[in-house]
């Protein structure tokens, strides 16, 4: 049968693709940091791309020998070590927040190309100042943004040609560790400076003393009203973004979902709707699928890490040193307006 031999054609591509993952790569990395996002995200990723990792470098030798077992790596805990080896090429880096602009500056310094994880840096001063050695030493420099490489996001950022107005709500449980503003919802802050754009005006509340309300106007003329708040849950958090068009609107739910319902015809400003009832149809833009479990369905790919990594990996082998996307500019930028404005609410 014809389409039993297109079937079987078709399986043979789609594995000697997979196969050929394995030999895609050819330069050498070091990965600095060995933390619970770094085990549950980046490392499945890397071991998928099938990455050459020399280093495994962490604070504590114990837990750097642990996992260089796995990976057959050699374990470190002087970093030192891993910059002064001309054999690799770039470096990883999830560490703690606080020491990631030291690291990644004396990475870019060491000639290493650079991915770090959010946040790379505490300001802009010092984001300027990695970007500048970066291009300066014609290196990559990304940063774990991730959200940008999903999917849905991805399919969204196709469609916001004519958007008017958005609703993005950011809800998860306390986060007593750290400064939520810069470790977590620079992720909220910079998903939406990259679909939207620059942020030219913004008024910002502060109910209580773990949630912040923005009225924001970017440059291209699109309103958002955002919601940034750690008095949720962990268990229950959530991410939406809802994106009015002149066409109609999405929905968004990070990182499984998005549809798009168009807008209702109208006569002389009376809805179509209410002359003919007709059920309003949803498309499905993506979905993830949890029942087929293949790579694309899973959530570390829906999340845009495995993307977002290979993306690192590939401008490495190519040499390509890309300017860094103004979103990440714009980010630091809103995130300074912010803290000065929280210093007089």
């Amino acid at each position: 049968m014809i389409y039993k031999s297109i079937l079987a054609k078709y399986k043979t591509l789609k594995k000697r693709n997979l196969l050929n993952q394995i030999s895609k790569f050819k330069s050498q990395y070091a990965f600095i940091g060995v933390g619970s996002h770094s085990l549950d995200n980046l490392y499945p990723v890397l071991d998928y791309l099938n990455i050459s990792l020399k280093y495994i470098c962490s604070k504590r030798l114990k837990h750097a020998k642990i996992l260089s077992k796995k990976y057959k790596t050699l374990p470190v805990n002087n970093i030192l070590e891993v910059f002064e080896d001309k054999e690799v090429d770039g470096v990883f880096i999830s560490y703690h927040p606080d020491f990631h602009y030291t690291i990644a500056l004396e990475a870019l310094e060491a000639g290493k190309h650079v991915f770090v994880e959010k946040p790379p840096c505490r300001n802009l001063n010092e984001l300027e100042i990695l970007i500048n050695k970066a291009k300066s030493n014609n290196l990559v420099f990304s940063v774990g943004f991730q959200r940008k490489y999903s999917p849905c996001y991805k399919k969204l950022k196709r469609c916001l040609k004519d958007s008017l107005f958005y609703d993005y709500k950011y809800c998860i449980g306390l986060y007593p560790e750290g400064n939520a503003i810069i470790e977590l919802f620079i992720h909220s802050l910079n998903i939406l400076s990259y679909l939207f754009g620059k942020v030219t005006t913004f008024e910002l509340k502060n109910p209580c003393s773990n949630t912040f309300l923005l009225i924001s106007t970017h440059k291209s003329g699109v309103c958002g009203t955002i919601t940034l708040s750690t008095s949720h849950s962990w268990h229950l958090a959530f991410e939406t973004l809802s994106v009015n068009t002149k066409k109609g609107f999405y929905n968004l739910k990070y990182p499984d979902n998005l549809s798009f319902t168009a807008t209702t015809l109208n006569i002389a400003g009376v809805p179509f709707e209410k002359i003919i009832q007709k059920p309003q149809e949803t498309k499905i833009l993506f979905q993830a699928n949890s029942f087929i479990p293949v790579g694309k369905n899973n959530q570390i790919y829906t999340s845009g890490y495995y993307n977002e990594l290979e993306d690192f990996c590939m401008n490495v082998e190519n040499k390509n040193n890309k300017k860094i996307n103004n979103d990440i500019i714009e980010t630091y930028k809103w995130i300074s307006e912010i803290n000065e404005k929280i210093k007089v609410l």
